[in-house]
């Protein structure tokens, strides 16, 4: 069956998506904001928020922040942070347990027990980081990502759904189901140029990067960077030898590399956010890759990068 494109924004979904990227502290090397700005943010907070912050544990993590909520919130109350807040501050508890059960992803309902309790620790939290954090970046981040989903909803009108979200997703090829499935693209700054996704019990939701960041002269774009820092390694060239030769499953990379698990992981992560590497998801659920094979046209894309930059 085919998939049903929806694109959405909403100020609200990149307050959750830039806590998101702050608390994953793993991921802080793998962003394009980089360590750097992890650190600078941290100074910046109010040393008992961020110790609290700091320890909100992987499994917690997941009832705090749960942006497909804004999906299913009433309109009056998307375009506005402070407005959405006070908003889910105020449902009642049967409504509390309705708009996470229809909007929620499906594991949030299995690690949240009290609801009612992670929807009050969520808009605390969120309060707090909007007045220590996003308030300021807020005016200068939401006008590019609204104009970056109205552009994107125009090009979905024409486009096949599957290209069309493998090209945002830098990657992600999503295969047909059985059951139709509505797939929600949402552009986000913070957690480039990873995507963030939401699996909820009638749809997908998808943080593809928004890629919006101004361009200095004379400096290659991050997507640029991302490319030759990709490329510089020799173990990754044969990894993209070995991905053009056909679909291959994860084991048969780690078979084929002699590497570790995790080598291979790593290197595949840098490959798909260079965007030289497809992931084929045959289940509906980006978390379950089936396949990885090289995306079509990418000696095309690599010169058009570089010449892009040699000859501005």
């Amino acid at each position: 069956m085919p998939f049903l494109i929806e694109n959405d924004y909403s100020p609200v979904y990149e307050l959750y998506i830039s806590l998101h990227a702050f608390i994953a502290r793993r991921r802080h090397a793998l962003l394009d904001l980089g360590k750097d700005w992890a650190v600078r943010v941290r100074h910046g907070l109010n040393k008992d928020f961020a110790s609290r912050l700091a320890r909100i544990k992987p499994e917690s993590r997941a009832c705090v922040i749960v942006p497909s909520l804004v999906w299913k919130t009433p309109p009056a109350y998307r375009q506005d942070i402070g407005a959405y807040l006070n908003w889910l501050a105020s449902l009642p508890a049967n409504d509390t347990f309705s708009l996470f059960q229809t909007s929620a992803r499906i594991e949030v309902l299995n690690k949240c027990s009290d609801l009612q309790k992670a929807r009050d620790q969520a808009v605390e939290v969120l309060n707090l980081w909007y007045e220590q954090y996003y308030r300021a970046v807020e005016s200068d981040l939401a006008p590019k990502l609204a104009e970056k989903a109205e552009l994107q909803k125009i090009a979905a009108k024409d486009a096949n759904p599957e290209d069309f979200i493998e090209q945002l997703t830098f990657g992600l090829r999503m295969q047909p189901i059985a059951a139709t499935q509505t797939v929600v693209l949402i552009p986000q700054y913070h957690f480039s140029p990873w995507d963030v996704y939401d699996l909820t019990r009638d749809s997908l939701i998808l943080y593809y990067p928004a890629n919006i960041d101004t361009v200095e002269p004379g400096k290659p774009s991050l997507a640029l960077l991302r490319l030759t820092r990709a490329l510089s390694d020799e173990n990754r060239l044969r990894i993209l030898r070995f991905l053009s030769e056909g679909q291959r499953s994860f084991s048969e990379v780690v078979r084929f590399s002699g590497l570790a698990k995790s080598t291979v992981h790593h290197h595949l992560v840098a490959l798909r956010a260079s965007g030289l590497v497809r992931i084929l998801v045959a289940d509906g659920n980006p978390g379950n890759p089936d396949r990885f094979t090289l995306r079509p046209g990418v000696t095309e894309y690599v010169s058009e990068q570089l010449s892009g930059f040699l000859n501005e």
